[in-house]
């Protein structure tokens, strides 16, 4: 069986790639058609149409695609009732262009996969999926369009029965609303509102739209949202949501805003001001009800994620339910930002069972002792252990794992390390946790860790390293 791609018709002046004359495509369908397993046509509305209005042979097409260009006007593209001469089991139709779709209704009965985009309007898309009673998977990509409640005339809404799979890719939640409340979506069916932006909208614009979500997944799901990611930083990242399932592409509802080349700080000199989505993810919990998470995890980007004092403890003081942290590499910073002491603020992950390190780096206790003296908050069993650990000679070492290097009279200067030291925060965090000491458990998987800095974690927390608990004899 064949998969075909045939470029058909005209170009515009900056199309440079090859076409093929719509007769001279007619003419390899035509010897090829019972072999066709798939067809993909890319061109121009009218020469695509031509196509397939000329296109009468016996065929074992499954899946059909059509690609029109955005600069081919938007006036319906028709697919005509004679396009085969019998009717194919054709199961599979992803449709890309800025217009509504015209086609024969034994066509749209059998299909399984339905895939759209472009500014088609609400109301031609609902009359097309009002003919799909057997579809499986549908996919809203790119839609521009701009939808309104009063598009729609009123009426029941359109049983879904066997859709296992509700995508929508856009630039407002708004598209993901007004169409699944037209939808009756099964429970089981996963469902996926994808958001791309580069900046931040309008105060209060996406509010609407997004805490309608919530009754449009909840009470399909037990719980609500569970799981949490965020990725990158500031300028390029990805945020997600999702309810039930440790995997977001197998979960019932999945919430994802991505971001690329946004404004790497929250404010500037600019013709209109703009701001990175990362800097408002707190308000973006808060429209999503998030306050049950269970589980967040945070990535790192290219670069160390920077941001001002307080954003993570702005962000984690929404998820007063997690019960698991997962830190990347790079994101270790996060801890030392949440936890770090406030006057008549509120503690963060209070209800923090385990945390896991991914790929991090642990210092030894004296190591620890420096970062203590420049004013991270933490402190008891460092001291404990320096004094210990402590000599009335100078220590002399060429160079260590962590970054350090140590010279006689204790000068201390730091190497460039691509992994910043986990200690600092994962102390700050086990001194001020709510829970009894010894119940949280700190996982660290691919860890650098130095000798001797396991014996301040294993005093307020149980350590487990790449699956092993660790022991300390006193």
């Amino acid at each position: 069986m064949l998969d075909v791609h045939l470029r058909v018709g005209g170009r515009d002046a900056d199309d440079r790639q090859e076409m093929t004359a719509t007769f001279k495509a007619l003419i390899i369908l035509r010897r090829i058609s019972c072999r066709t397993r798939s067809l993909r046509l890319d061109g121009p509305r009218e020469h695509v149409q031509t196509t397939l209005s000329d296109f009468h042979m016996p065929s074992s097409l499954q899946s059909l695609s059509i690609n029109i260009p955005l600069w081919d006007p938007g006036t319906p593209f028709y697919i005509p009732g004679t396009i085969f001469s019998f009717q194919p089991p054709l199961r599979s139709f992803p449709f890309s262009a800025d217009r509504a779709l015209r086609a024969p209704d034994w066509l749209l009965r059998g299909l399984t996969s339905f895939k759209v985009g472009g500014k088609v309007p609400l109301e031609d898309l609902l009359d097309t999926l009002r003919q799909m009673s057997v579809l499986e998977h549908f996919t809203l990509l790119e839609c521009t369009a701009v939808w309104d409640e009063v598009d729609v005339s009123p009426g029941a809404p359109i049983p879904m029965e066997r859709l296992e799979e509700f995508i929508v890719r856009t630039e407002s939640p708004r598209h993901f609303v007004l169409l699944a409340m037209r939808l009756v979506i099964p429970d089981g069916a996963r469902k996926r509102l994808i958001v791309s932006t580069p900046a931040a909208p309008d105060c209060g614009l996406w509010s609407p739209w997004l805490e309608a979500l919530p009754s449009l997944y909840a009470a399909r799901t037990r719980g609500g949202l569970q799981h949490i990611r965020i990725s990158g930083g500031p300028t390029r990242g990805r945020f997600l949501a999702w309810t039930d399932g440790p995997h977001d592409d197998l979960a019932r509802f999945c919430f994802e805003l991505e971001w690329n080349g946004s404004p790497p700080a929250p404010a500037g000199v600019r013709a209109i001001e703009l701001t990175s989505p990362f800097y408002h993810l707190h308000v973006l919990c808060d429209e999503l009800n998030a306050a049950d998470v269970r589980r967040v995890l945070v990535e790192g980007g290219s670069a160390h994620i920077d941001v001002a004092e307080g954003y993570w403890h702005q962000l984690l003081v929404r998820f007063p339910s997690v019960e698991e942290l997962w830190l990347y590499p790079g994101t270790v910073k996060v801890l030392e930002s949440a936890c770090a002491a406030r006057d008549n603020t509120e503690r963060v992950l209070q209800s923090l069972r385990r945390v896991y390190v991914i790929e991090g780096r642990l210092s030894a206790p004296r190591l620890a002792g420096l970062a203590t003296a420049s004013g991270s908050n933490f402190g008891g069993p460092f001291s404990k252990v320096e004094q210990n650990g402590s000599s009335t000679q100078p220590r002399v070492s060429l160079r260590s794992k962590s970054g350090f290097i140590y010279t006689k009279g204790g000068v201390t200067k730091r190497e460039e390390s691509h992994s910043p030291d986990a200690t600092p925060g994962l102390m700050a965090l086990l001194g001020a946790a709510a829970a009894a000491p010894q119940s949280i458990e700190v996982h660290l998987r691919n860890c650098d860790v130095e000798h001797g800095a396991l014996e301040p974690l294993c005093a307020l927390a149980n350590v487990r390293k790449n699956g092993d608990w660790v022991r300390i004899n006193t």
